[in-house]
């Protein structure tokens, strides 16, 4: 492991360098854009840890939990894969293996939908539920304690920001998509 001045000093070239390759970069926002990797790294694998008891990874948690919810909240007992994949923000090929991971483990079945008998539906077996019903009061223990470290005013403020972050990030894609 190399230390924090190591670590300051390969950003600093590294900003540099970006500087020589496009001067119109403000190394604010690209010390921004980094900061924010690392946080969402280090919590993905906060997520991972919180739920090594369960025996499940963080992404497959993530799709029992929409799951869970969109029977709880939209009282939709099923999700197609391509619903599912869109919800969680992950290509296709990703959720169908996680999809049949889960489904080998008992957890998820794939039924044939009634009404176009070229898709499945997913939907959460009695194992499923039990099992993200049993974690996620833990896991989002793990999760939530880390925000203690602000005031309820800056988690607000952190909300509203990353709303209007998420926004501006939204706008770029579809501008980039049009672009030739």
């Amino acid at each position: 492991m190399t230390s924090p001045a190591l670590d300051l000093d390969r950003r600093e070239k590294w900003l540099a360098m970006l500087q020589e390759l496009n001067s119109d970069v403000d190394p604010q926002t690209v010390r921004l854009v980094d900061r924010m990797r690392m946080v969402s790294h280090a919590l993905y694998q906060l997520g991972e840890q919180s739920l090594e008891n369960a025996g499940l990874s963080y992404a497959r948690f993530r799709i029992l939990l929409c799951l869970l919810r969109s029977e709880e909240m939209d009282g939709r007992i099923a999700l197609t894969p391509s619903e599912l994949s869109h919800r969680q923000g992950i290509s296709r090929n990703t959720a169908s293996t996680l999809l049949r991971d889960l489904e080998e483990e008992g957890y998820i079945e794939r039924r044939l939908d009634p009404d176009d008998r070229r898709r499945f539906n997913i939907q959460l077996t009695p194992q499923g539920s039990a099992l993200v019903r049993r974690y996620a009061a833990d896991h989002f223990h793990a999760v939530a304690g880390i925000f203690e470290a602000l005031t309820p005013g800056e988690q607000k403020q952190l909300d509203a920001l990353l709303i209007t972050l998420g926004e501006s990030v939204e706008a770029a894609r579809h501008k980039l998509a049009r672009e030739p």
